[in-house]
């Protein structure tokens, strides 16, 4: 791991070495019996070892990018597991123990071993009958939550599954790129991914592949984001290649995804494993998200062109029947509005009239006041007149009153 992480030559090396021990090529001390190999640094206990891999792990064990460049390699999975053990009892939090389900599949399959000795069986693809986790139910929510909403796969569970089929586009896109022949075979006998891909999607792989492989994969996911789906996928059909190359029908190909890759092994997982974090498709997926819609937009287009001469006459019929009946119902409602017009202008007219005339009767009515006001103040200077000397003579009141006839 080491090697492929970090580029240290030594450790590649190292591995080889105990490859080579383990195939018998390296030979022994003929006088001690002994295989003398030069190694790095010696410790004298399993705990001295935990110390020198992860130290201050109580304080480091939240940094992924810490714990992604230490690994310990055991011959024995029981080493593992007390390994394990060890290193969980030095990290904080409460103990939380989740066992399996003792289940029978199928009766006839159904072996004569007792419980205990199955529950103590561990393999690198099978999950530990007494699993011990320190994480609550509450840090288990928002594991799931993490999943859901900041990966974004709530998305591809919707019921028109619209981010699936985005995905398969993008998958598509990548074995084009990735693995061209491969994509060539698919594409000539129409095997989409839509056929073998989308339980991998749906189901983090854990539909076909071995428990051992998806919990390698959700580790990578938690890591990396939804991204390492797409990387999974693409080096599984790299890797088998050649085996793929030799299917040559539409059965055979999807027999061989569906049954035969994900029993392939676990030197070939590895292999996949392996390549998954040098691996960037994080820029292409972008890309073809946008290619995708653009796509889609198009292909909207050319179904709404693709329309029969009937239909788009008999739409064309009918909008024109819509547009005369609403050019009669306006025609209707414009001679509405002319007669209001002309009533209201006659209405106009006759007003004018009236406030002319009235006009007229009003200042008759001002000339009238005016010459009343002007007799009230004759009779009152005459009856000033009356009071204060002898009264008028008949002729002089005659002629006053012929004066003031003629004003009038």
């Amino acid at each position: 791991m080491r090697s492929h992480i970090q580029g240290d030559l030594s450790a590649g090396q190292f591995a080889n070495k105990l490859l080579q021990i383990g195939d018998g090529k390296v030979p022994e001390d003929p006088s001690t019996g002994l295989i003398i190999m030069p190694c790095g640094q010696i410790v004298n206990s399993p705990d001295e070892l935990l110390f020198k891999v992860y130290p201050n792990i109580q304080q480091n064990f939240k940094d992924q990018d810490w714990l992604s460049h230490r690994a310990i390699l055991a011959s024995r999975n029981y080493v593992i597991q007390k390994l394990n053990v060890t290193i969980q009892k030095q990290l904080p939090g409460q103990e939380y123990a989740y066992k399996s389900i003792d289940c029978i599949l199928n009766d006839d399959e159904a072996v004569q071993y007792p419980i205990e000795f199955l529950n103590s069986i561990q393999t690198h693809d099978l999950q530990a009958h007494n699993l011990i986790l320190k994480l609550d139910e509450e840090k288990s929510f928002h594991a799931m939550k993490h999943i859901m909403f900041t990966l974004g796969l709530r998305n591809q569970y919707k019921s028109d599954m619209g981010a699936l089929q985005v995905q398969m586009y993008q998958l598509a896109r990548i074995i084009q790129n990735t693995v061209p022949e491969v994509h060539e075979l698919f594409d000539k006998y129409e095997v989409s991914p839509m056929l073998y891909a989308a339980p991998w999607f749906l189901t983090f792989f854990a539909s076909h592949f071995p428990i051992g492989f998806v919990a390698r994969l959700l580790d990578m996911l938690f890591l990396q984001g939804i991204s390492v789906l797409f990387k999974v996928s693409a080096l599984l059909l790299k890797v088998h290649q050649a085996q793929i190359l030799k299917c040559n029908s539409f059965e055979s190909i999807v027999s061989f995804l569906k049954a035969t890759l994900p029993s392939s092994g676990h030197v070939g997982m590895e292999k996949v494993l392996d390549q998954v974090l040098s691996m960037d498709v994080e820029k292409s997926l972008l890309t073809y998200q946008i290619e995708y819609m653009v796509l889609k937009e198009e292909m909207s287009e050319l179904n709404n062109d693709s329309e029969t001469t009937s239909s788009m006459r008999a739409q064309v019929e009918n909008e024109n029947k819509d547009l005369q009946k609403q050019n009669m119902e306006l025609t209707e409602q414009l001679q509405v509005a002319l007669n209001t017009v002309s009533r209201l202008e006659a209405s106009v007219t006759s007003y004018q009239s009236t406030i002319r005339k009235l006009e007229s009767h009003v200042r008759t009515l001002q000339d009238e006041r005016d010459a009343m006001h002007h007799s009230v103040n004759i009779l009152r200077k005459r009856l000033d007149s009356l009071d204060l000397g002898s009264p008028p003579s008949e002729p002089e009141l005659a002629n006053q009153l012929d004066v003031k006839n003629v004003k009038k």
